[in-house]
């Protein structure tokens, strides 16, 4: 029996290195994809203070996530970030319905960006569209499942 021990001992051994490299490329692959949907979210909230209106802006955030490459995400994570470019495009809908295109500014958002803390950034936009009507449940809940399954495969993704 102590033959047989050793060579699966040595085989084990061997594939380990291979999946810690593996989780390591996964996890890299989702902070890559969240810093860059981060990215597309500053741009978005620049465009309105720019003067675009937020159905031109939230528009044209959807359309950018729907172009981040995922390759190289696990499929859990995959499945969850397509389900949030799913609830912004029902954040794009409802905006579209409300029919309004005044202009907005943000500056408490934009004062987050440049204090370095993006979180209150995003919590002030998604607050300011509550505060008009415009339903960000979905946004919340598939933006918490996208924390927990990056948590869930190591992945730092930060504030």
């Amino acid at each position: 029996m102590a033959p047989f021990r050793l060579p699966t001992i040595l085989l084990l051994a061997s594939l380990l290195p291979s999946c810690i490299l593996f989780q390591s490329r996964e996890s890299r692959a989702i902070e890559s994809i969240i810093s860059e949907d981060r990215e597309l979210y500053r741009e978005a909230q620049e465009a309105i203070e720019d003067g675009a209106t937020e159905e031109e802006a939230l528009s044209t955030l959807v359309q950018r996530m729907r172009q981040i490459d995922l390759r190289g995400a696990p499929p859990d994570f995959r499945q969850a970030y397509v389900n949030h470019i799913h609830a912004w495009d029902a954040v794009v809908r409802q905006v579209r319905k409300r029919n309004e295109g005044n202009l907005s500014a943000l500056f408490i958002g934009l004062l987050g960006l440049f204090v370095g803390q993006p979180g209150i950034a995003v919590q002030a936009f998604t607050f300011r569209l509550s505060e008009q009507g415009i339903n960000m449940d979905s946004v919340q809940s598939t933006w918490q499942k996208l924390e927990l399954v990056a948590a869930k495969h190591g992945a730092n993704i930060g504030d």
